[in-house]
């Protein structure tokens, strides 16, 4: 029982420290800032979008690094005249590349957090059951034992 009581707490408390530290900048996402702040149109992107923690320090979170990659490709409008402008098959290639482990990276999150949920959800669902449950049956119980007594 408090293996399972543990267990739950622990499965429940995972998701919030995930996002929480999500949210925290780490120090290797510097280097990555500056490899990606070669590309001028991811320069004007990160002037434009970036925080003012990641502009001074010039390190990101994690969430902020992923929403940054997407948009400096998909919500940029100078990425577009770069890609556009782009004439050199192997930085296509390349750039195609980046762009399909981007989505394979958040395909593996999606799945991660579908499985979560779906444990969140169980412990719910066995939580309100002996919430709902328990009092039927202990009621029945103390009917069946009073009734055998003499």
């Amino acid at each position: 029982m408090q293996k399972a009581y543990q267990t739950s707490i622990s499965s429940s408390e995972k998701a919030m420290f995930d996002e929480i530290a999500s949210h925290t900048p780490f120090p290797g996402s510097a280097q990555l800032i500056r490899e990606i702040k070669q590309s001028d149109a991811a320069a004007r992107y990160f002037d434009a979008t970036a925080s003012r923690t990641a502009k001074r320090t010039g390190a990101m979170s994690l969430s902020e690094l992923q929403d940054f990659e997407a948009g400096r490709r998909w919500r940029n409008p100078y990425w577009i005249v770069e890609m556009a402008a782009q004439a050199d098959p192997v930085q296509l290639a390349r750039e195609q590349l980046f762009t399909t482990a981007f989505i394979a990276e958040l395909q593996y999150q999606r799945l991660q957090k579908s499985k979560h949920i779906e444990v969140l959800l169980g412990q719910i669902l066995a939580l309100l059951t002996r919430t709902m449950e328990q009092p039927k049956i202990e009621a029945q119980r103390l009917q069946l034992r009073s009734r055998d007594a003499p």
